[in-house]
């Protein structure tokens, strides 16, 4: 990490990552926004069902495999079309068995045949967007991660171009599926033929010995993230279920906004992910030194993020969706917590992810489904949505303090990494006062005036409050200048 070298190609991969979830998360946010101001809440809640079970589909069929492609691929790139080949010839099976399995289960749980045609019709796109995720391992794995965010513009711009003219010749909800459909067709051929042309010519391959390995050591990541989607994506398709379309595509909407805040531990993890996979190889020593500075960050950027929406849902979700989505604002209120405590949550998934303790992560997640879902159960019927949010914020607070419990059980030396992390979240909240005060007295102001100002206010805080330390200061100056060498290159 301290190398050169090292830093340089983490400010690649980091830009090339933010800049995938950055472009992908705003084209699709404004995908998503255009369609639930066009759609309105009762359709829009019938395209989130649709969306929300094809999530969980496209997970299950990936079954972690690239979570583990991944990892193995960046310890050693010779296996990488190996292990592609293999993975292929699971894919394929696992899609048949899902798909088939997918289609019975939602015919007999009751749902409306309007939203079971709509579930139906994304099932091509399950497909492709599970192989896509097969070749994004070969990018990862190789660090070459700037054919991701290509990937992604291609998809956005499909969204945001297709959505103009469905809009114009008055499209129902079905095309708004198609128009998906057509869109991850196009970065599966893309994906295809960038890894063909330029990386390894795979083939179709059932290497028993290697099957076997493969679901042995990819079953722990299998579940941690089929239930991880799970927990994600369960309470819209309640919602759906218990209560209406109205009120799930409410929750949807303030869903989708918190989802798109996530693109900062998404980008910084994915990109010290195959760094921490070597360094747990080559200089265990400098792993606590990696997580330490992770979480320091990844608070630096949670605080603001919660209060700023805390203080500002309404004028958010009003800029956004408009007057008819307003009833959302106190969902997103509940809702910016989950996604604070995910920021750290990342961190440690990643962090166990790469040192062969993903068993750790299945538990941690299987747990936090159990209360999510145990939660959804009790507090759906009774006051729908907001129990559908504070299920999420309980489930992910749990989860945080089970990793936390796992990290020292592992290594008592790491009960250093929450004394400096509570340090940092102290020195957080005192640097948030000023910008607290701005948003009381500057309520007129235009959000995205505010929002600059308050983040500006709160970072000159924090740096005079010495949160900032000199090796932090040291990495600044050195990412600023690795970052102008990246650009210039």
């Amino acid at each position: 990490m301290k190398t050169t070298n090292s830093l340089r190609v983490v400010i690649q991969n980091m830009c090339s990552l933010a800049l995938a979830d950055i472009g992908n998360k705003v084209l699709l946010f404004l995908f998503f926004l255009i369609s639930a101001r066009y759609l309105g809440p009762k359709d829009f809640g019938i395209f989130s069902l649709a969306m929300a079970i094809t999530n969980i589909l496209v997970v299950i069929t990936d079954f972690g495999t690239s979570s583990l492609g991944t990892r193995e691929g960046a310890r050693d790139y010779n296996i990488i079309s190996k292990y592609i080949s293999n993975i292929i010839f699971l894919k394929i099976f696992f899609c048949i068995i899902v798909l088939i399995s997918g289609w019975f289960i939602i015919n007999k749980l009751g749902y409306t045949p309007d939203k079971i045609q709509a579930v139906a019709m994304l099932f091509p796109s399950v497909v492709f967007l599970t192989f896509v995720q097969t070749f994004n391992v070969v990018f990862q794995a190789t660090e070459k991660m700037f054919f991701i965010p290509l990937g992604k513009l291609i998809d956005g711009i499909i969204l945001i171009g297709g959505i103009f003219l469905l809009i114009y010749f008055k499209s129902s909800t079905i095309g708004f599926i198609i128009l998906y459909t057509i869109a991850a067709l196009m970065v599966f051929i893309y994906s295809f033929l960038i890894v063909w042309n330029k990386f390894t010519h795979f083939t179709i391959v059932c290497e028993k010995g290697l099957l076997k390995e493969i679901i042995k050591e990819t079953m722990p990541f299998a579940i941690g993230i089929i239930l991880s989607t799970f927990y994600y994506w369960n309470s819209s398709a309640l919602l759906s279920l218990w209560r209406n379309d109205t009120e799930t595509g409410l929750f949807t909407a303030s869903l989708r906004l918190v989802l798109g805040t996530t693109f900062i531990p998404s980008a910084f993890v994915g990109s010290i992910y195959p760094i921490l996979s070597r360094t747990f190889v080559t200089a265990k020593e400098k792993m606590e030194y990696i997580l330490e500075k992770a979480l320091k960050y990844m608070i630096i950027f949670a605080i603001p993020l919660c209060f700023f929406t805390q203080f500002c849902a309404q004028k958010i979700i009003h800029f956004f969706y408009g007057v008819t989505y307003l009833p959302s604002a106190h969902l997103l209120e509940i809702l910016i917590w989950w996604a604070g405590i995910i920021y750290l949550n990342a961190v440690f998934a990643h962090f166990f992810y790469s040192i062969n303790k993903q068993s750790v992560i299945a538990i941690q997640t299987f747990l936090a489904v159990i209360v999510n879902v145990s939660l959804n159960l009790l507090l759906i019927r009774k006051i729908g949505a907001r129990g559908a949010c504070f299920s999420l914020v309980v489930a992910e607070f749990l989860s945080l303090v089970y990793l936390l419990i796992n990290v020292i059980k592992m290594n008592p030396s790491y009960k250093n990494l929450i004394k400096s992390s509570i340090v940092t979240m102290l020195k957080s909240l005192l640097a948030f006062i000023l910008p607290a005060a701005l948003i009381i007295l500057g309520k007129n102001l235009h959000l995205l005036v505010l929002s600059f100002v308050t983040l500006l206010l709160y970072f000159i805080s924090f740096y005079f409050l010495k949160g900032f330390s000199k090796s932090d200061m040291n990495t600044a100056r050195q990412l600023w200048y690795e970052l102008k060498a990246v650009i210039h290159a």
